[in-house]
């Protein structure tokens, strides 16, 4: 049987007899020699017949030693004759089974090459998936470019200026009479709590009951499965449910012409079917009612139609075709003089475009009840796409320009063999494209099975399946080839270009010093981008940490929220709290109209000394008796509490908040007088109660009034015994039941209604710890292989260390200095860029931490301490070796 391998191994030993011929020169041609029989082979040659071609295709071994002793000799290279050239043809075939051979010789730099490459890609393309997702809000509407929301800036004589999504029901009806250019408009009311809907024993709560005018099929491109789209919301006590609620009623019953009892016990009529709010809408709903149930017939809620006042209804305008909104809003103030001159002074009406909705939502207030998300969220993941594509971009073209150095040799043999420049720089990018087409394959994997993190993120399963996502496959298409472009064209421009004496005697390092400068500004800037991912990181973390941990001006541990307004304990909630205080575990009960953390109204004032030309405006809170300050631990700067010792309290005694009293700049509070349109008369100011803040942290504290209304019982704070929970719990249900046995038995706990304040930013912080984390892999990845690939051409100066007695510690940092030194100008350079990035972050927060120096320290500590375990491995290896094996 013929032996391929011992002939082999024949033909090189006849080559090392040959005196121009140095190892690197053989090892090389053996290399050639066996690729060609692979060739051959796969054309259905015999392991013999293959052998003997691929020996004549190569040539006689002597005229090849001698064109190369030449070569050395002469330093010019006298081209072959064409028939020993291996590049003629096959290139193609020839460029993978050299790119796999690479691969094969460097399995650990390739694998570093590759992989990192990949997570790079995947993680940037799991980004990118969320930021498209993001940006993708309400654009689905076709009139969407010429949507707006009806928005106000306020300037409230309490100082400052905010601005409202909210309007009165009047505005939008009184605009399309007064200006032609507005084609229509929409009235949305979310009810203001969770509504109990029935249908025959079927009881389900419904979070979003919404009100709408009757043009809201028309406006909107929300899809209507069955129904006329322009009558099924005009008539009283009529509504639409969406399919996924028709089926939690009525199963497969056809609901249209049945009804539902829902809304303070009102029947409504079911007149058609939606399809279910898409996922990237802001406005959401379940049911939706007519506008004209707010009528006297209905709801009897005449106020939002025909008062100015009130400022509860979003008012969406559908403007006409080729109108400047600008033009419009120029005139808004006019409007506003002559329909509501009363507020003319602080309310100025804007036009805000529908698709900034949902993004450009930070600073503007009483939108609570739409899906909201934040345009600074998306910069942040931006930016961290970007840096993580630049890290892994840099990786791969830093290592694959960096071992392109040492391929110096096989170069000058290509070139003696008779390969041609062109021939030579198409392989060395054909390589490179191989390399990286394989790391997008990988990635592709990586995403396939990363659906579970999309869909931590909030995107829909549809857009969550990456197998249909055509234009993400063609993004990683692109960028794979850019980057294999990017990292081929320096070596096929470069190392095509020397003489082959300069690569078969690997003279080229000298003339490369560009390359190293190239390679170390790379590693600069990688460590410069994980520091800023590391720094941002952190002040996240740091700040979720200050909001959570932040005093309130109240305690919320331990406090339970019930919410009755809309059950029948509304009604007997005197009777269900004597109910209750009768567990020893329940220390306390406040009743009241709201509850920090559950939005508070505002209502007009009257302080003392106001104009009669002033509108003052404060958030109001109604309390039913004297146990709301006990309850919550707050405390009083100025004066009392109510107290039923007093009998003139519960009438016309007011507590007000230090904001308020700073905004009237009153000194002293107590005995000054303040009234309150409509339910506090000739209200005299008893207390100034401390400071506490009723929502999140990205508000200040506003001003607010307390008074005593005893029918002000929609929700109970109990103030309960943290040591049996469960127990307590199950009692509170009982009772529950016992007093309405139909509304489902709900509570929550104070604290964790502060935290969901938080929860996008404590996702986002979690995605930017993982991608972060991620990123610094790659960075690390990257520093290992390359601090490998540096050590592998210095063994044999570290072998000449060692025999002179260099320790292993001098070795250490010999080999370590040049990276720690890119590390630290790497960490320096990242300084400013992370400070300007995070201030403007926590500049949102009406409360916010400062990033102090330690956290820049401890970043700098940790980058170092990680460039240190990617280089200490190798670096070990390197010194610890025996010194003799160095040197040969």
């Amino acid at each position: 049987m013929y032996d391929l391998e011992k002939n082999i191994k024949k033909w090189q030993a006849e080559a090392r007899k040959n005196p121009n011929f140095e190892d690197g020169d053989i090892e090389e041609l053996v290399s050639h020699l066996r690729e060609e029989i692979i060739r051959f082979k796969e054309e259905g040659l015999s392991d013999e017949l293959a052998f003997e071609q691929a020996v004549d295709k190569i040539g006689e071994l002597s005229i090849i030693g001698l064109e190369m002793h030449k070569t050395k000799a002469t330093k010019n290279y006298v081209k072959p004759h064409k028939s020993h050239s291996l590049y003629s043809t096959h290139l193609i075939p020839n460029y993978i089974k050299t790119a796999f051979r690479v691969i094969r010789k460097n399995p650990v730099y390739s694998s570093i090459n590759i992989l990192g490459l990949a997570i790079g890609l995947a993680s940037f393309t799991l980004i990118v998936i969320h930021i498209q997702f993001q940006t993708s809000f309400d654009t689905f509407h076709s009139n969407s470019e010429n949507l707006y929301r009806l928005n106000k800036v306020v300037t409230p004589k309490t100082g400052g200026t905010e601005l409202h999504a909210l309007t009165s029901g009047p505005m939008g009806g009184q605009l399309k009479l007064d200006y032609p250019e507005v084609e229509e408009i929409v009235r949305i009311r979310p009810w203001f709590s969770e509504v109990l809907v029935s249908y025959e024993q079927n009881y389900i709560k419904v979070n979003d009951f919404v009100l709408a005018d009757p043009e809201f099929f028309n406006v909107f491109d929300f899809k209507l499965l069955e129904g006329d789209p322009n009558t099924v919301l005009k008539d009283p006590l009529t509504a639409v449910v969406t399919k996924a609620t028709a089926e939690q009623f009525f199963g497969d019953e056809n609901p249209i012409g049945k009804t539902i009892n829902g809304l303070n016990n009102l029947e409504f009529t079911i007149t058609g079917i939606a399809e279910n709010a898409p996922k990237n809408s802001h406005i959401d709903f379940q049911i939706l009612a007519s506008w004209s149930s707010t009528g006297p017939a209905a709801l009897d809620f005449t106020w939002m139609n025909t008062r100015w006042v009130p400022q509860s209804i979003f008012t969406y305008i559908l403007l006409k075709e080729g109108v400047d909104p600008d033009e419009l809003n120029a005139k808004l103030p006019d409007f506003m003089s002559t329909h509501f001159s009363e507020r003319v002074d602080q309310y100025a009406l804007y036009l805000q475009p529908f698709n900034d909705i949902y993004l450009e939502k930070s600073d503007i207030q009483y939108d609570d009840e739409f899906r909201s998300g934040s345009i600074t969220n998306v910069y942040i993941f931006t930016v961290v796409a970007l840096l993580i594509l630049i890290i892994a971009c840099i990786n791969f073209i830093n290592l694959s320009t960096a071992r392109s150095t040492i391929r110096g040799r096989e170069v000058g043999v290509r070139k003696v063999l008779g390969a041609y420049r062109s021939q030579l720089g198409f392989q060395h990018i054909g390589e490179s494209l191989i390399l990286s087409l394989f790391a997008m394959t990988i990635a592709v994997l990586l995403l396939i099975i990363s659906r579970p993190v999309l869909m931590y993120i909030g995107i829909p399963s549809s857009l969550a399946s990456f197998t249909n996502r055509a234009d993400m496959l063609l993004m990683l298409l692109g960028i794979s080839l850019f980057v294999g472009m990017i990292s081929g064209i320096y070596p096929a421009a470069i190392l095509s270009g020397f003489k082959p004496v300069e690569t078969l005697y690997d003279r080229i390092n000298g003339s490369l010093k560009g390359s190293q400068f190239l390679r170390k500004s790379l590693v600069t800037v990688q460590f410069t981008l994980s520091v800023i991912l590391i720094i941002s990181s952190i002040t996240v973390y740091q700040q979720m940490k200050f909001v959570s941990e932040k005093d309130l001006g109240f305690e919320k541990d331990q406090v339970l929220i019930l919410p009755i307004g809309n059950t029948a304990i509304g009604n007997q909630a005197e009777a269900f709290k004597g109910e209750l205080l009768r567990n020893a575990n329940i220390e306390q009960i406040a009743a009241s109209n709201t509850a920090p953390g559950y939005g508070f109204s505002s209502y007009g004032i009257n302080p003392e000394g106001k104009e009669d030309n002033e509108s003052w405006v404060s958030n109001v809170l109604e309390v039913s008796d004297d146990t709301f300050l006990s309850t919550y631990g707050m405390e009083m700067e100025e004066g009392r509490f109510f107290s039923d010792q007093f009998g003139t309290d519960s009438t016309n005694a007011i507590v007000i908040n230090e904001a308020l009293a700073r905004s009237l700049g009153w000194e002293s509070s107590t005995g000054k007088r303040l009234d309150i349109p409509g339910d506090v008369e000739e209200g005299t100011v008893i207390g100034v109660i401390k400071d506490f803040n009723t929502g999140s942290l990205y508000s200040g504290v506003d001003p607010l009034v307390i008074f005593v209304k005893p029918s002000s019982q929609s929700f109970l704070s109990l103030r309960v015994n943290p040591s049996s929970i469960d127990e307590t719990l199950k009692y509170i249900g009982e009772k529950w039941s016992q007093f309405d046995p139909t509304y489902p038995f709900e509570y929550q706990f104070l604290d964790d209604t502060f935290e969901k304040f938080y929860d996008s930013e404590k996702r986002m912080l979690n995605i930017l710890a993982g991608f972060s984390a991620l990123a610094i892999c790659i960075a690390c990845l990257g520093l290992f292989g390359l601090s490998a690939f540096i050590i592998t051409q210095r063994r044999k100066e570290i072998g000449i260390r060692k025999v002179l007695g260099s320790s292993v510690s001098s070795i250490l940092m010999l080999i370590s200095k040049d990276f720690l030194i890119l590390v630290f100008i790497g960490f320096v350079t990242a300084i400013p860029i992370a400070y300007w990035l995070t201030d403007n972050w926590l500049n949102e927060f009406a409360y916010r931490i400062s990033p102090g120096p330690g956290i820049f320290m401890f970043a700098g500590v940790f980058i170092v301490a990680m460039a240190i375990l990617a280089l200490l491995w190798q670096a070990t290896s390197a010194a610890l070796a025996n010194p003799r094996s160095e040197e040969r």
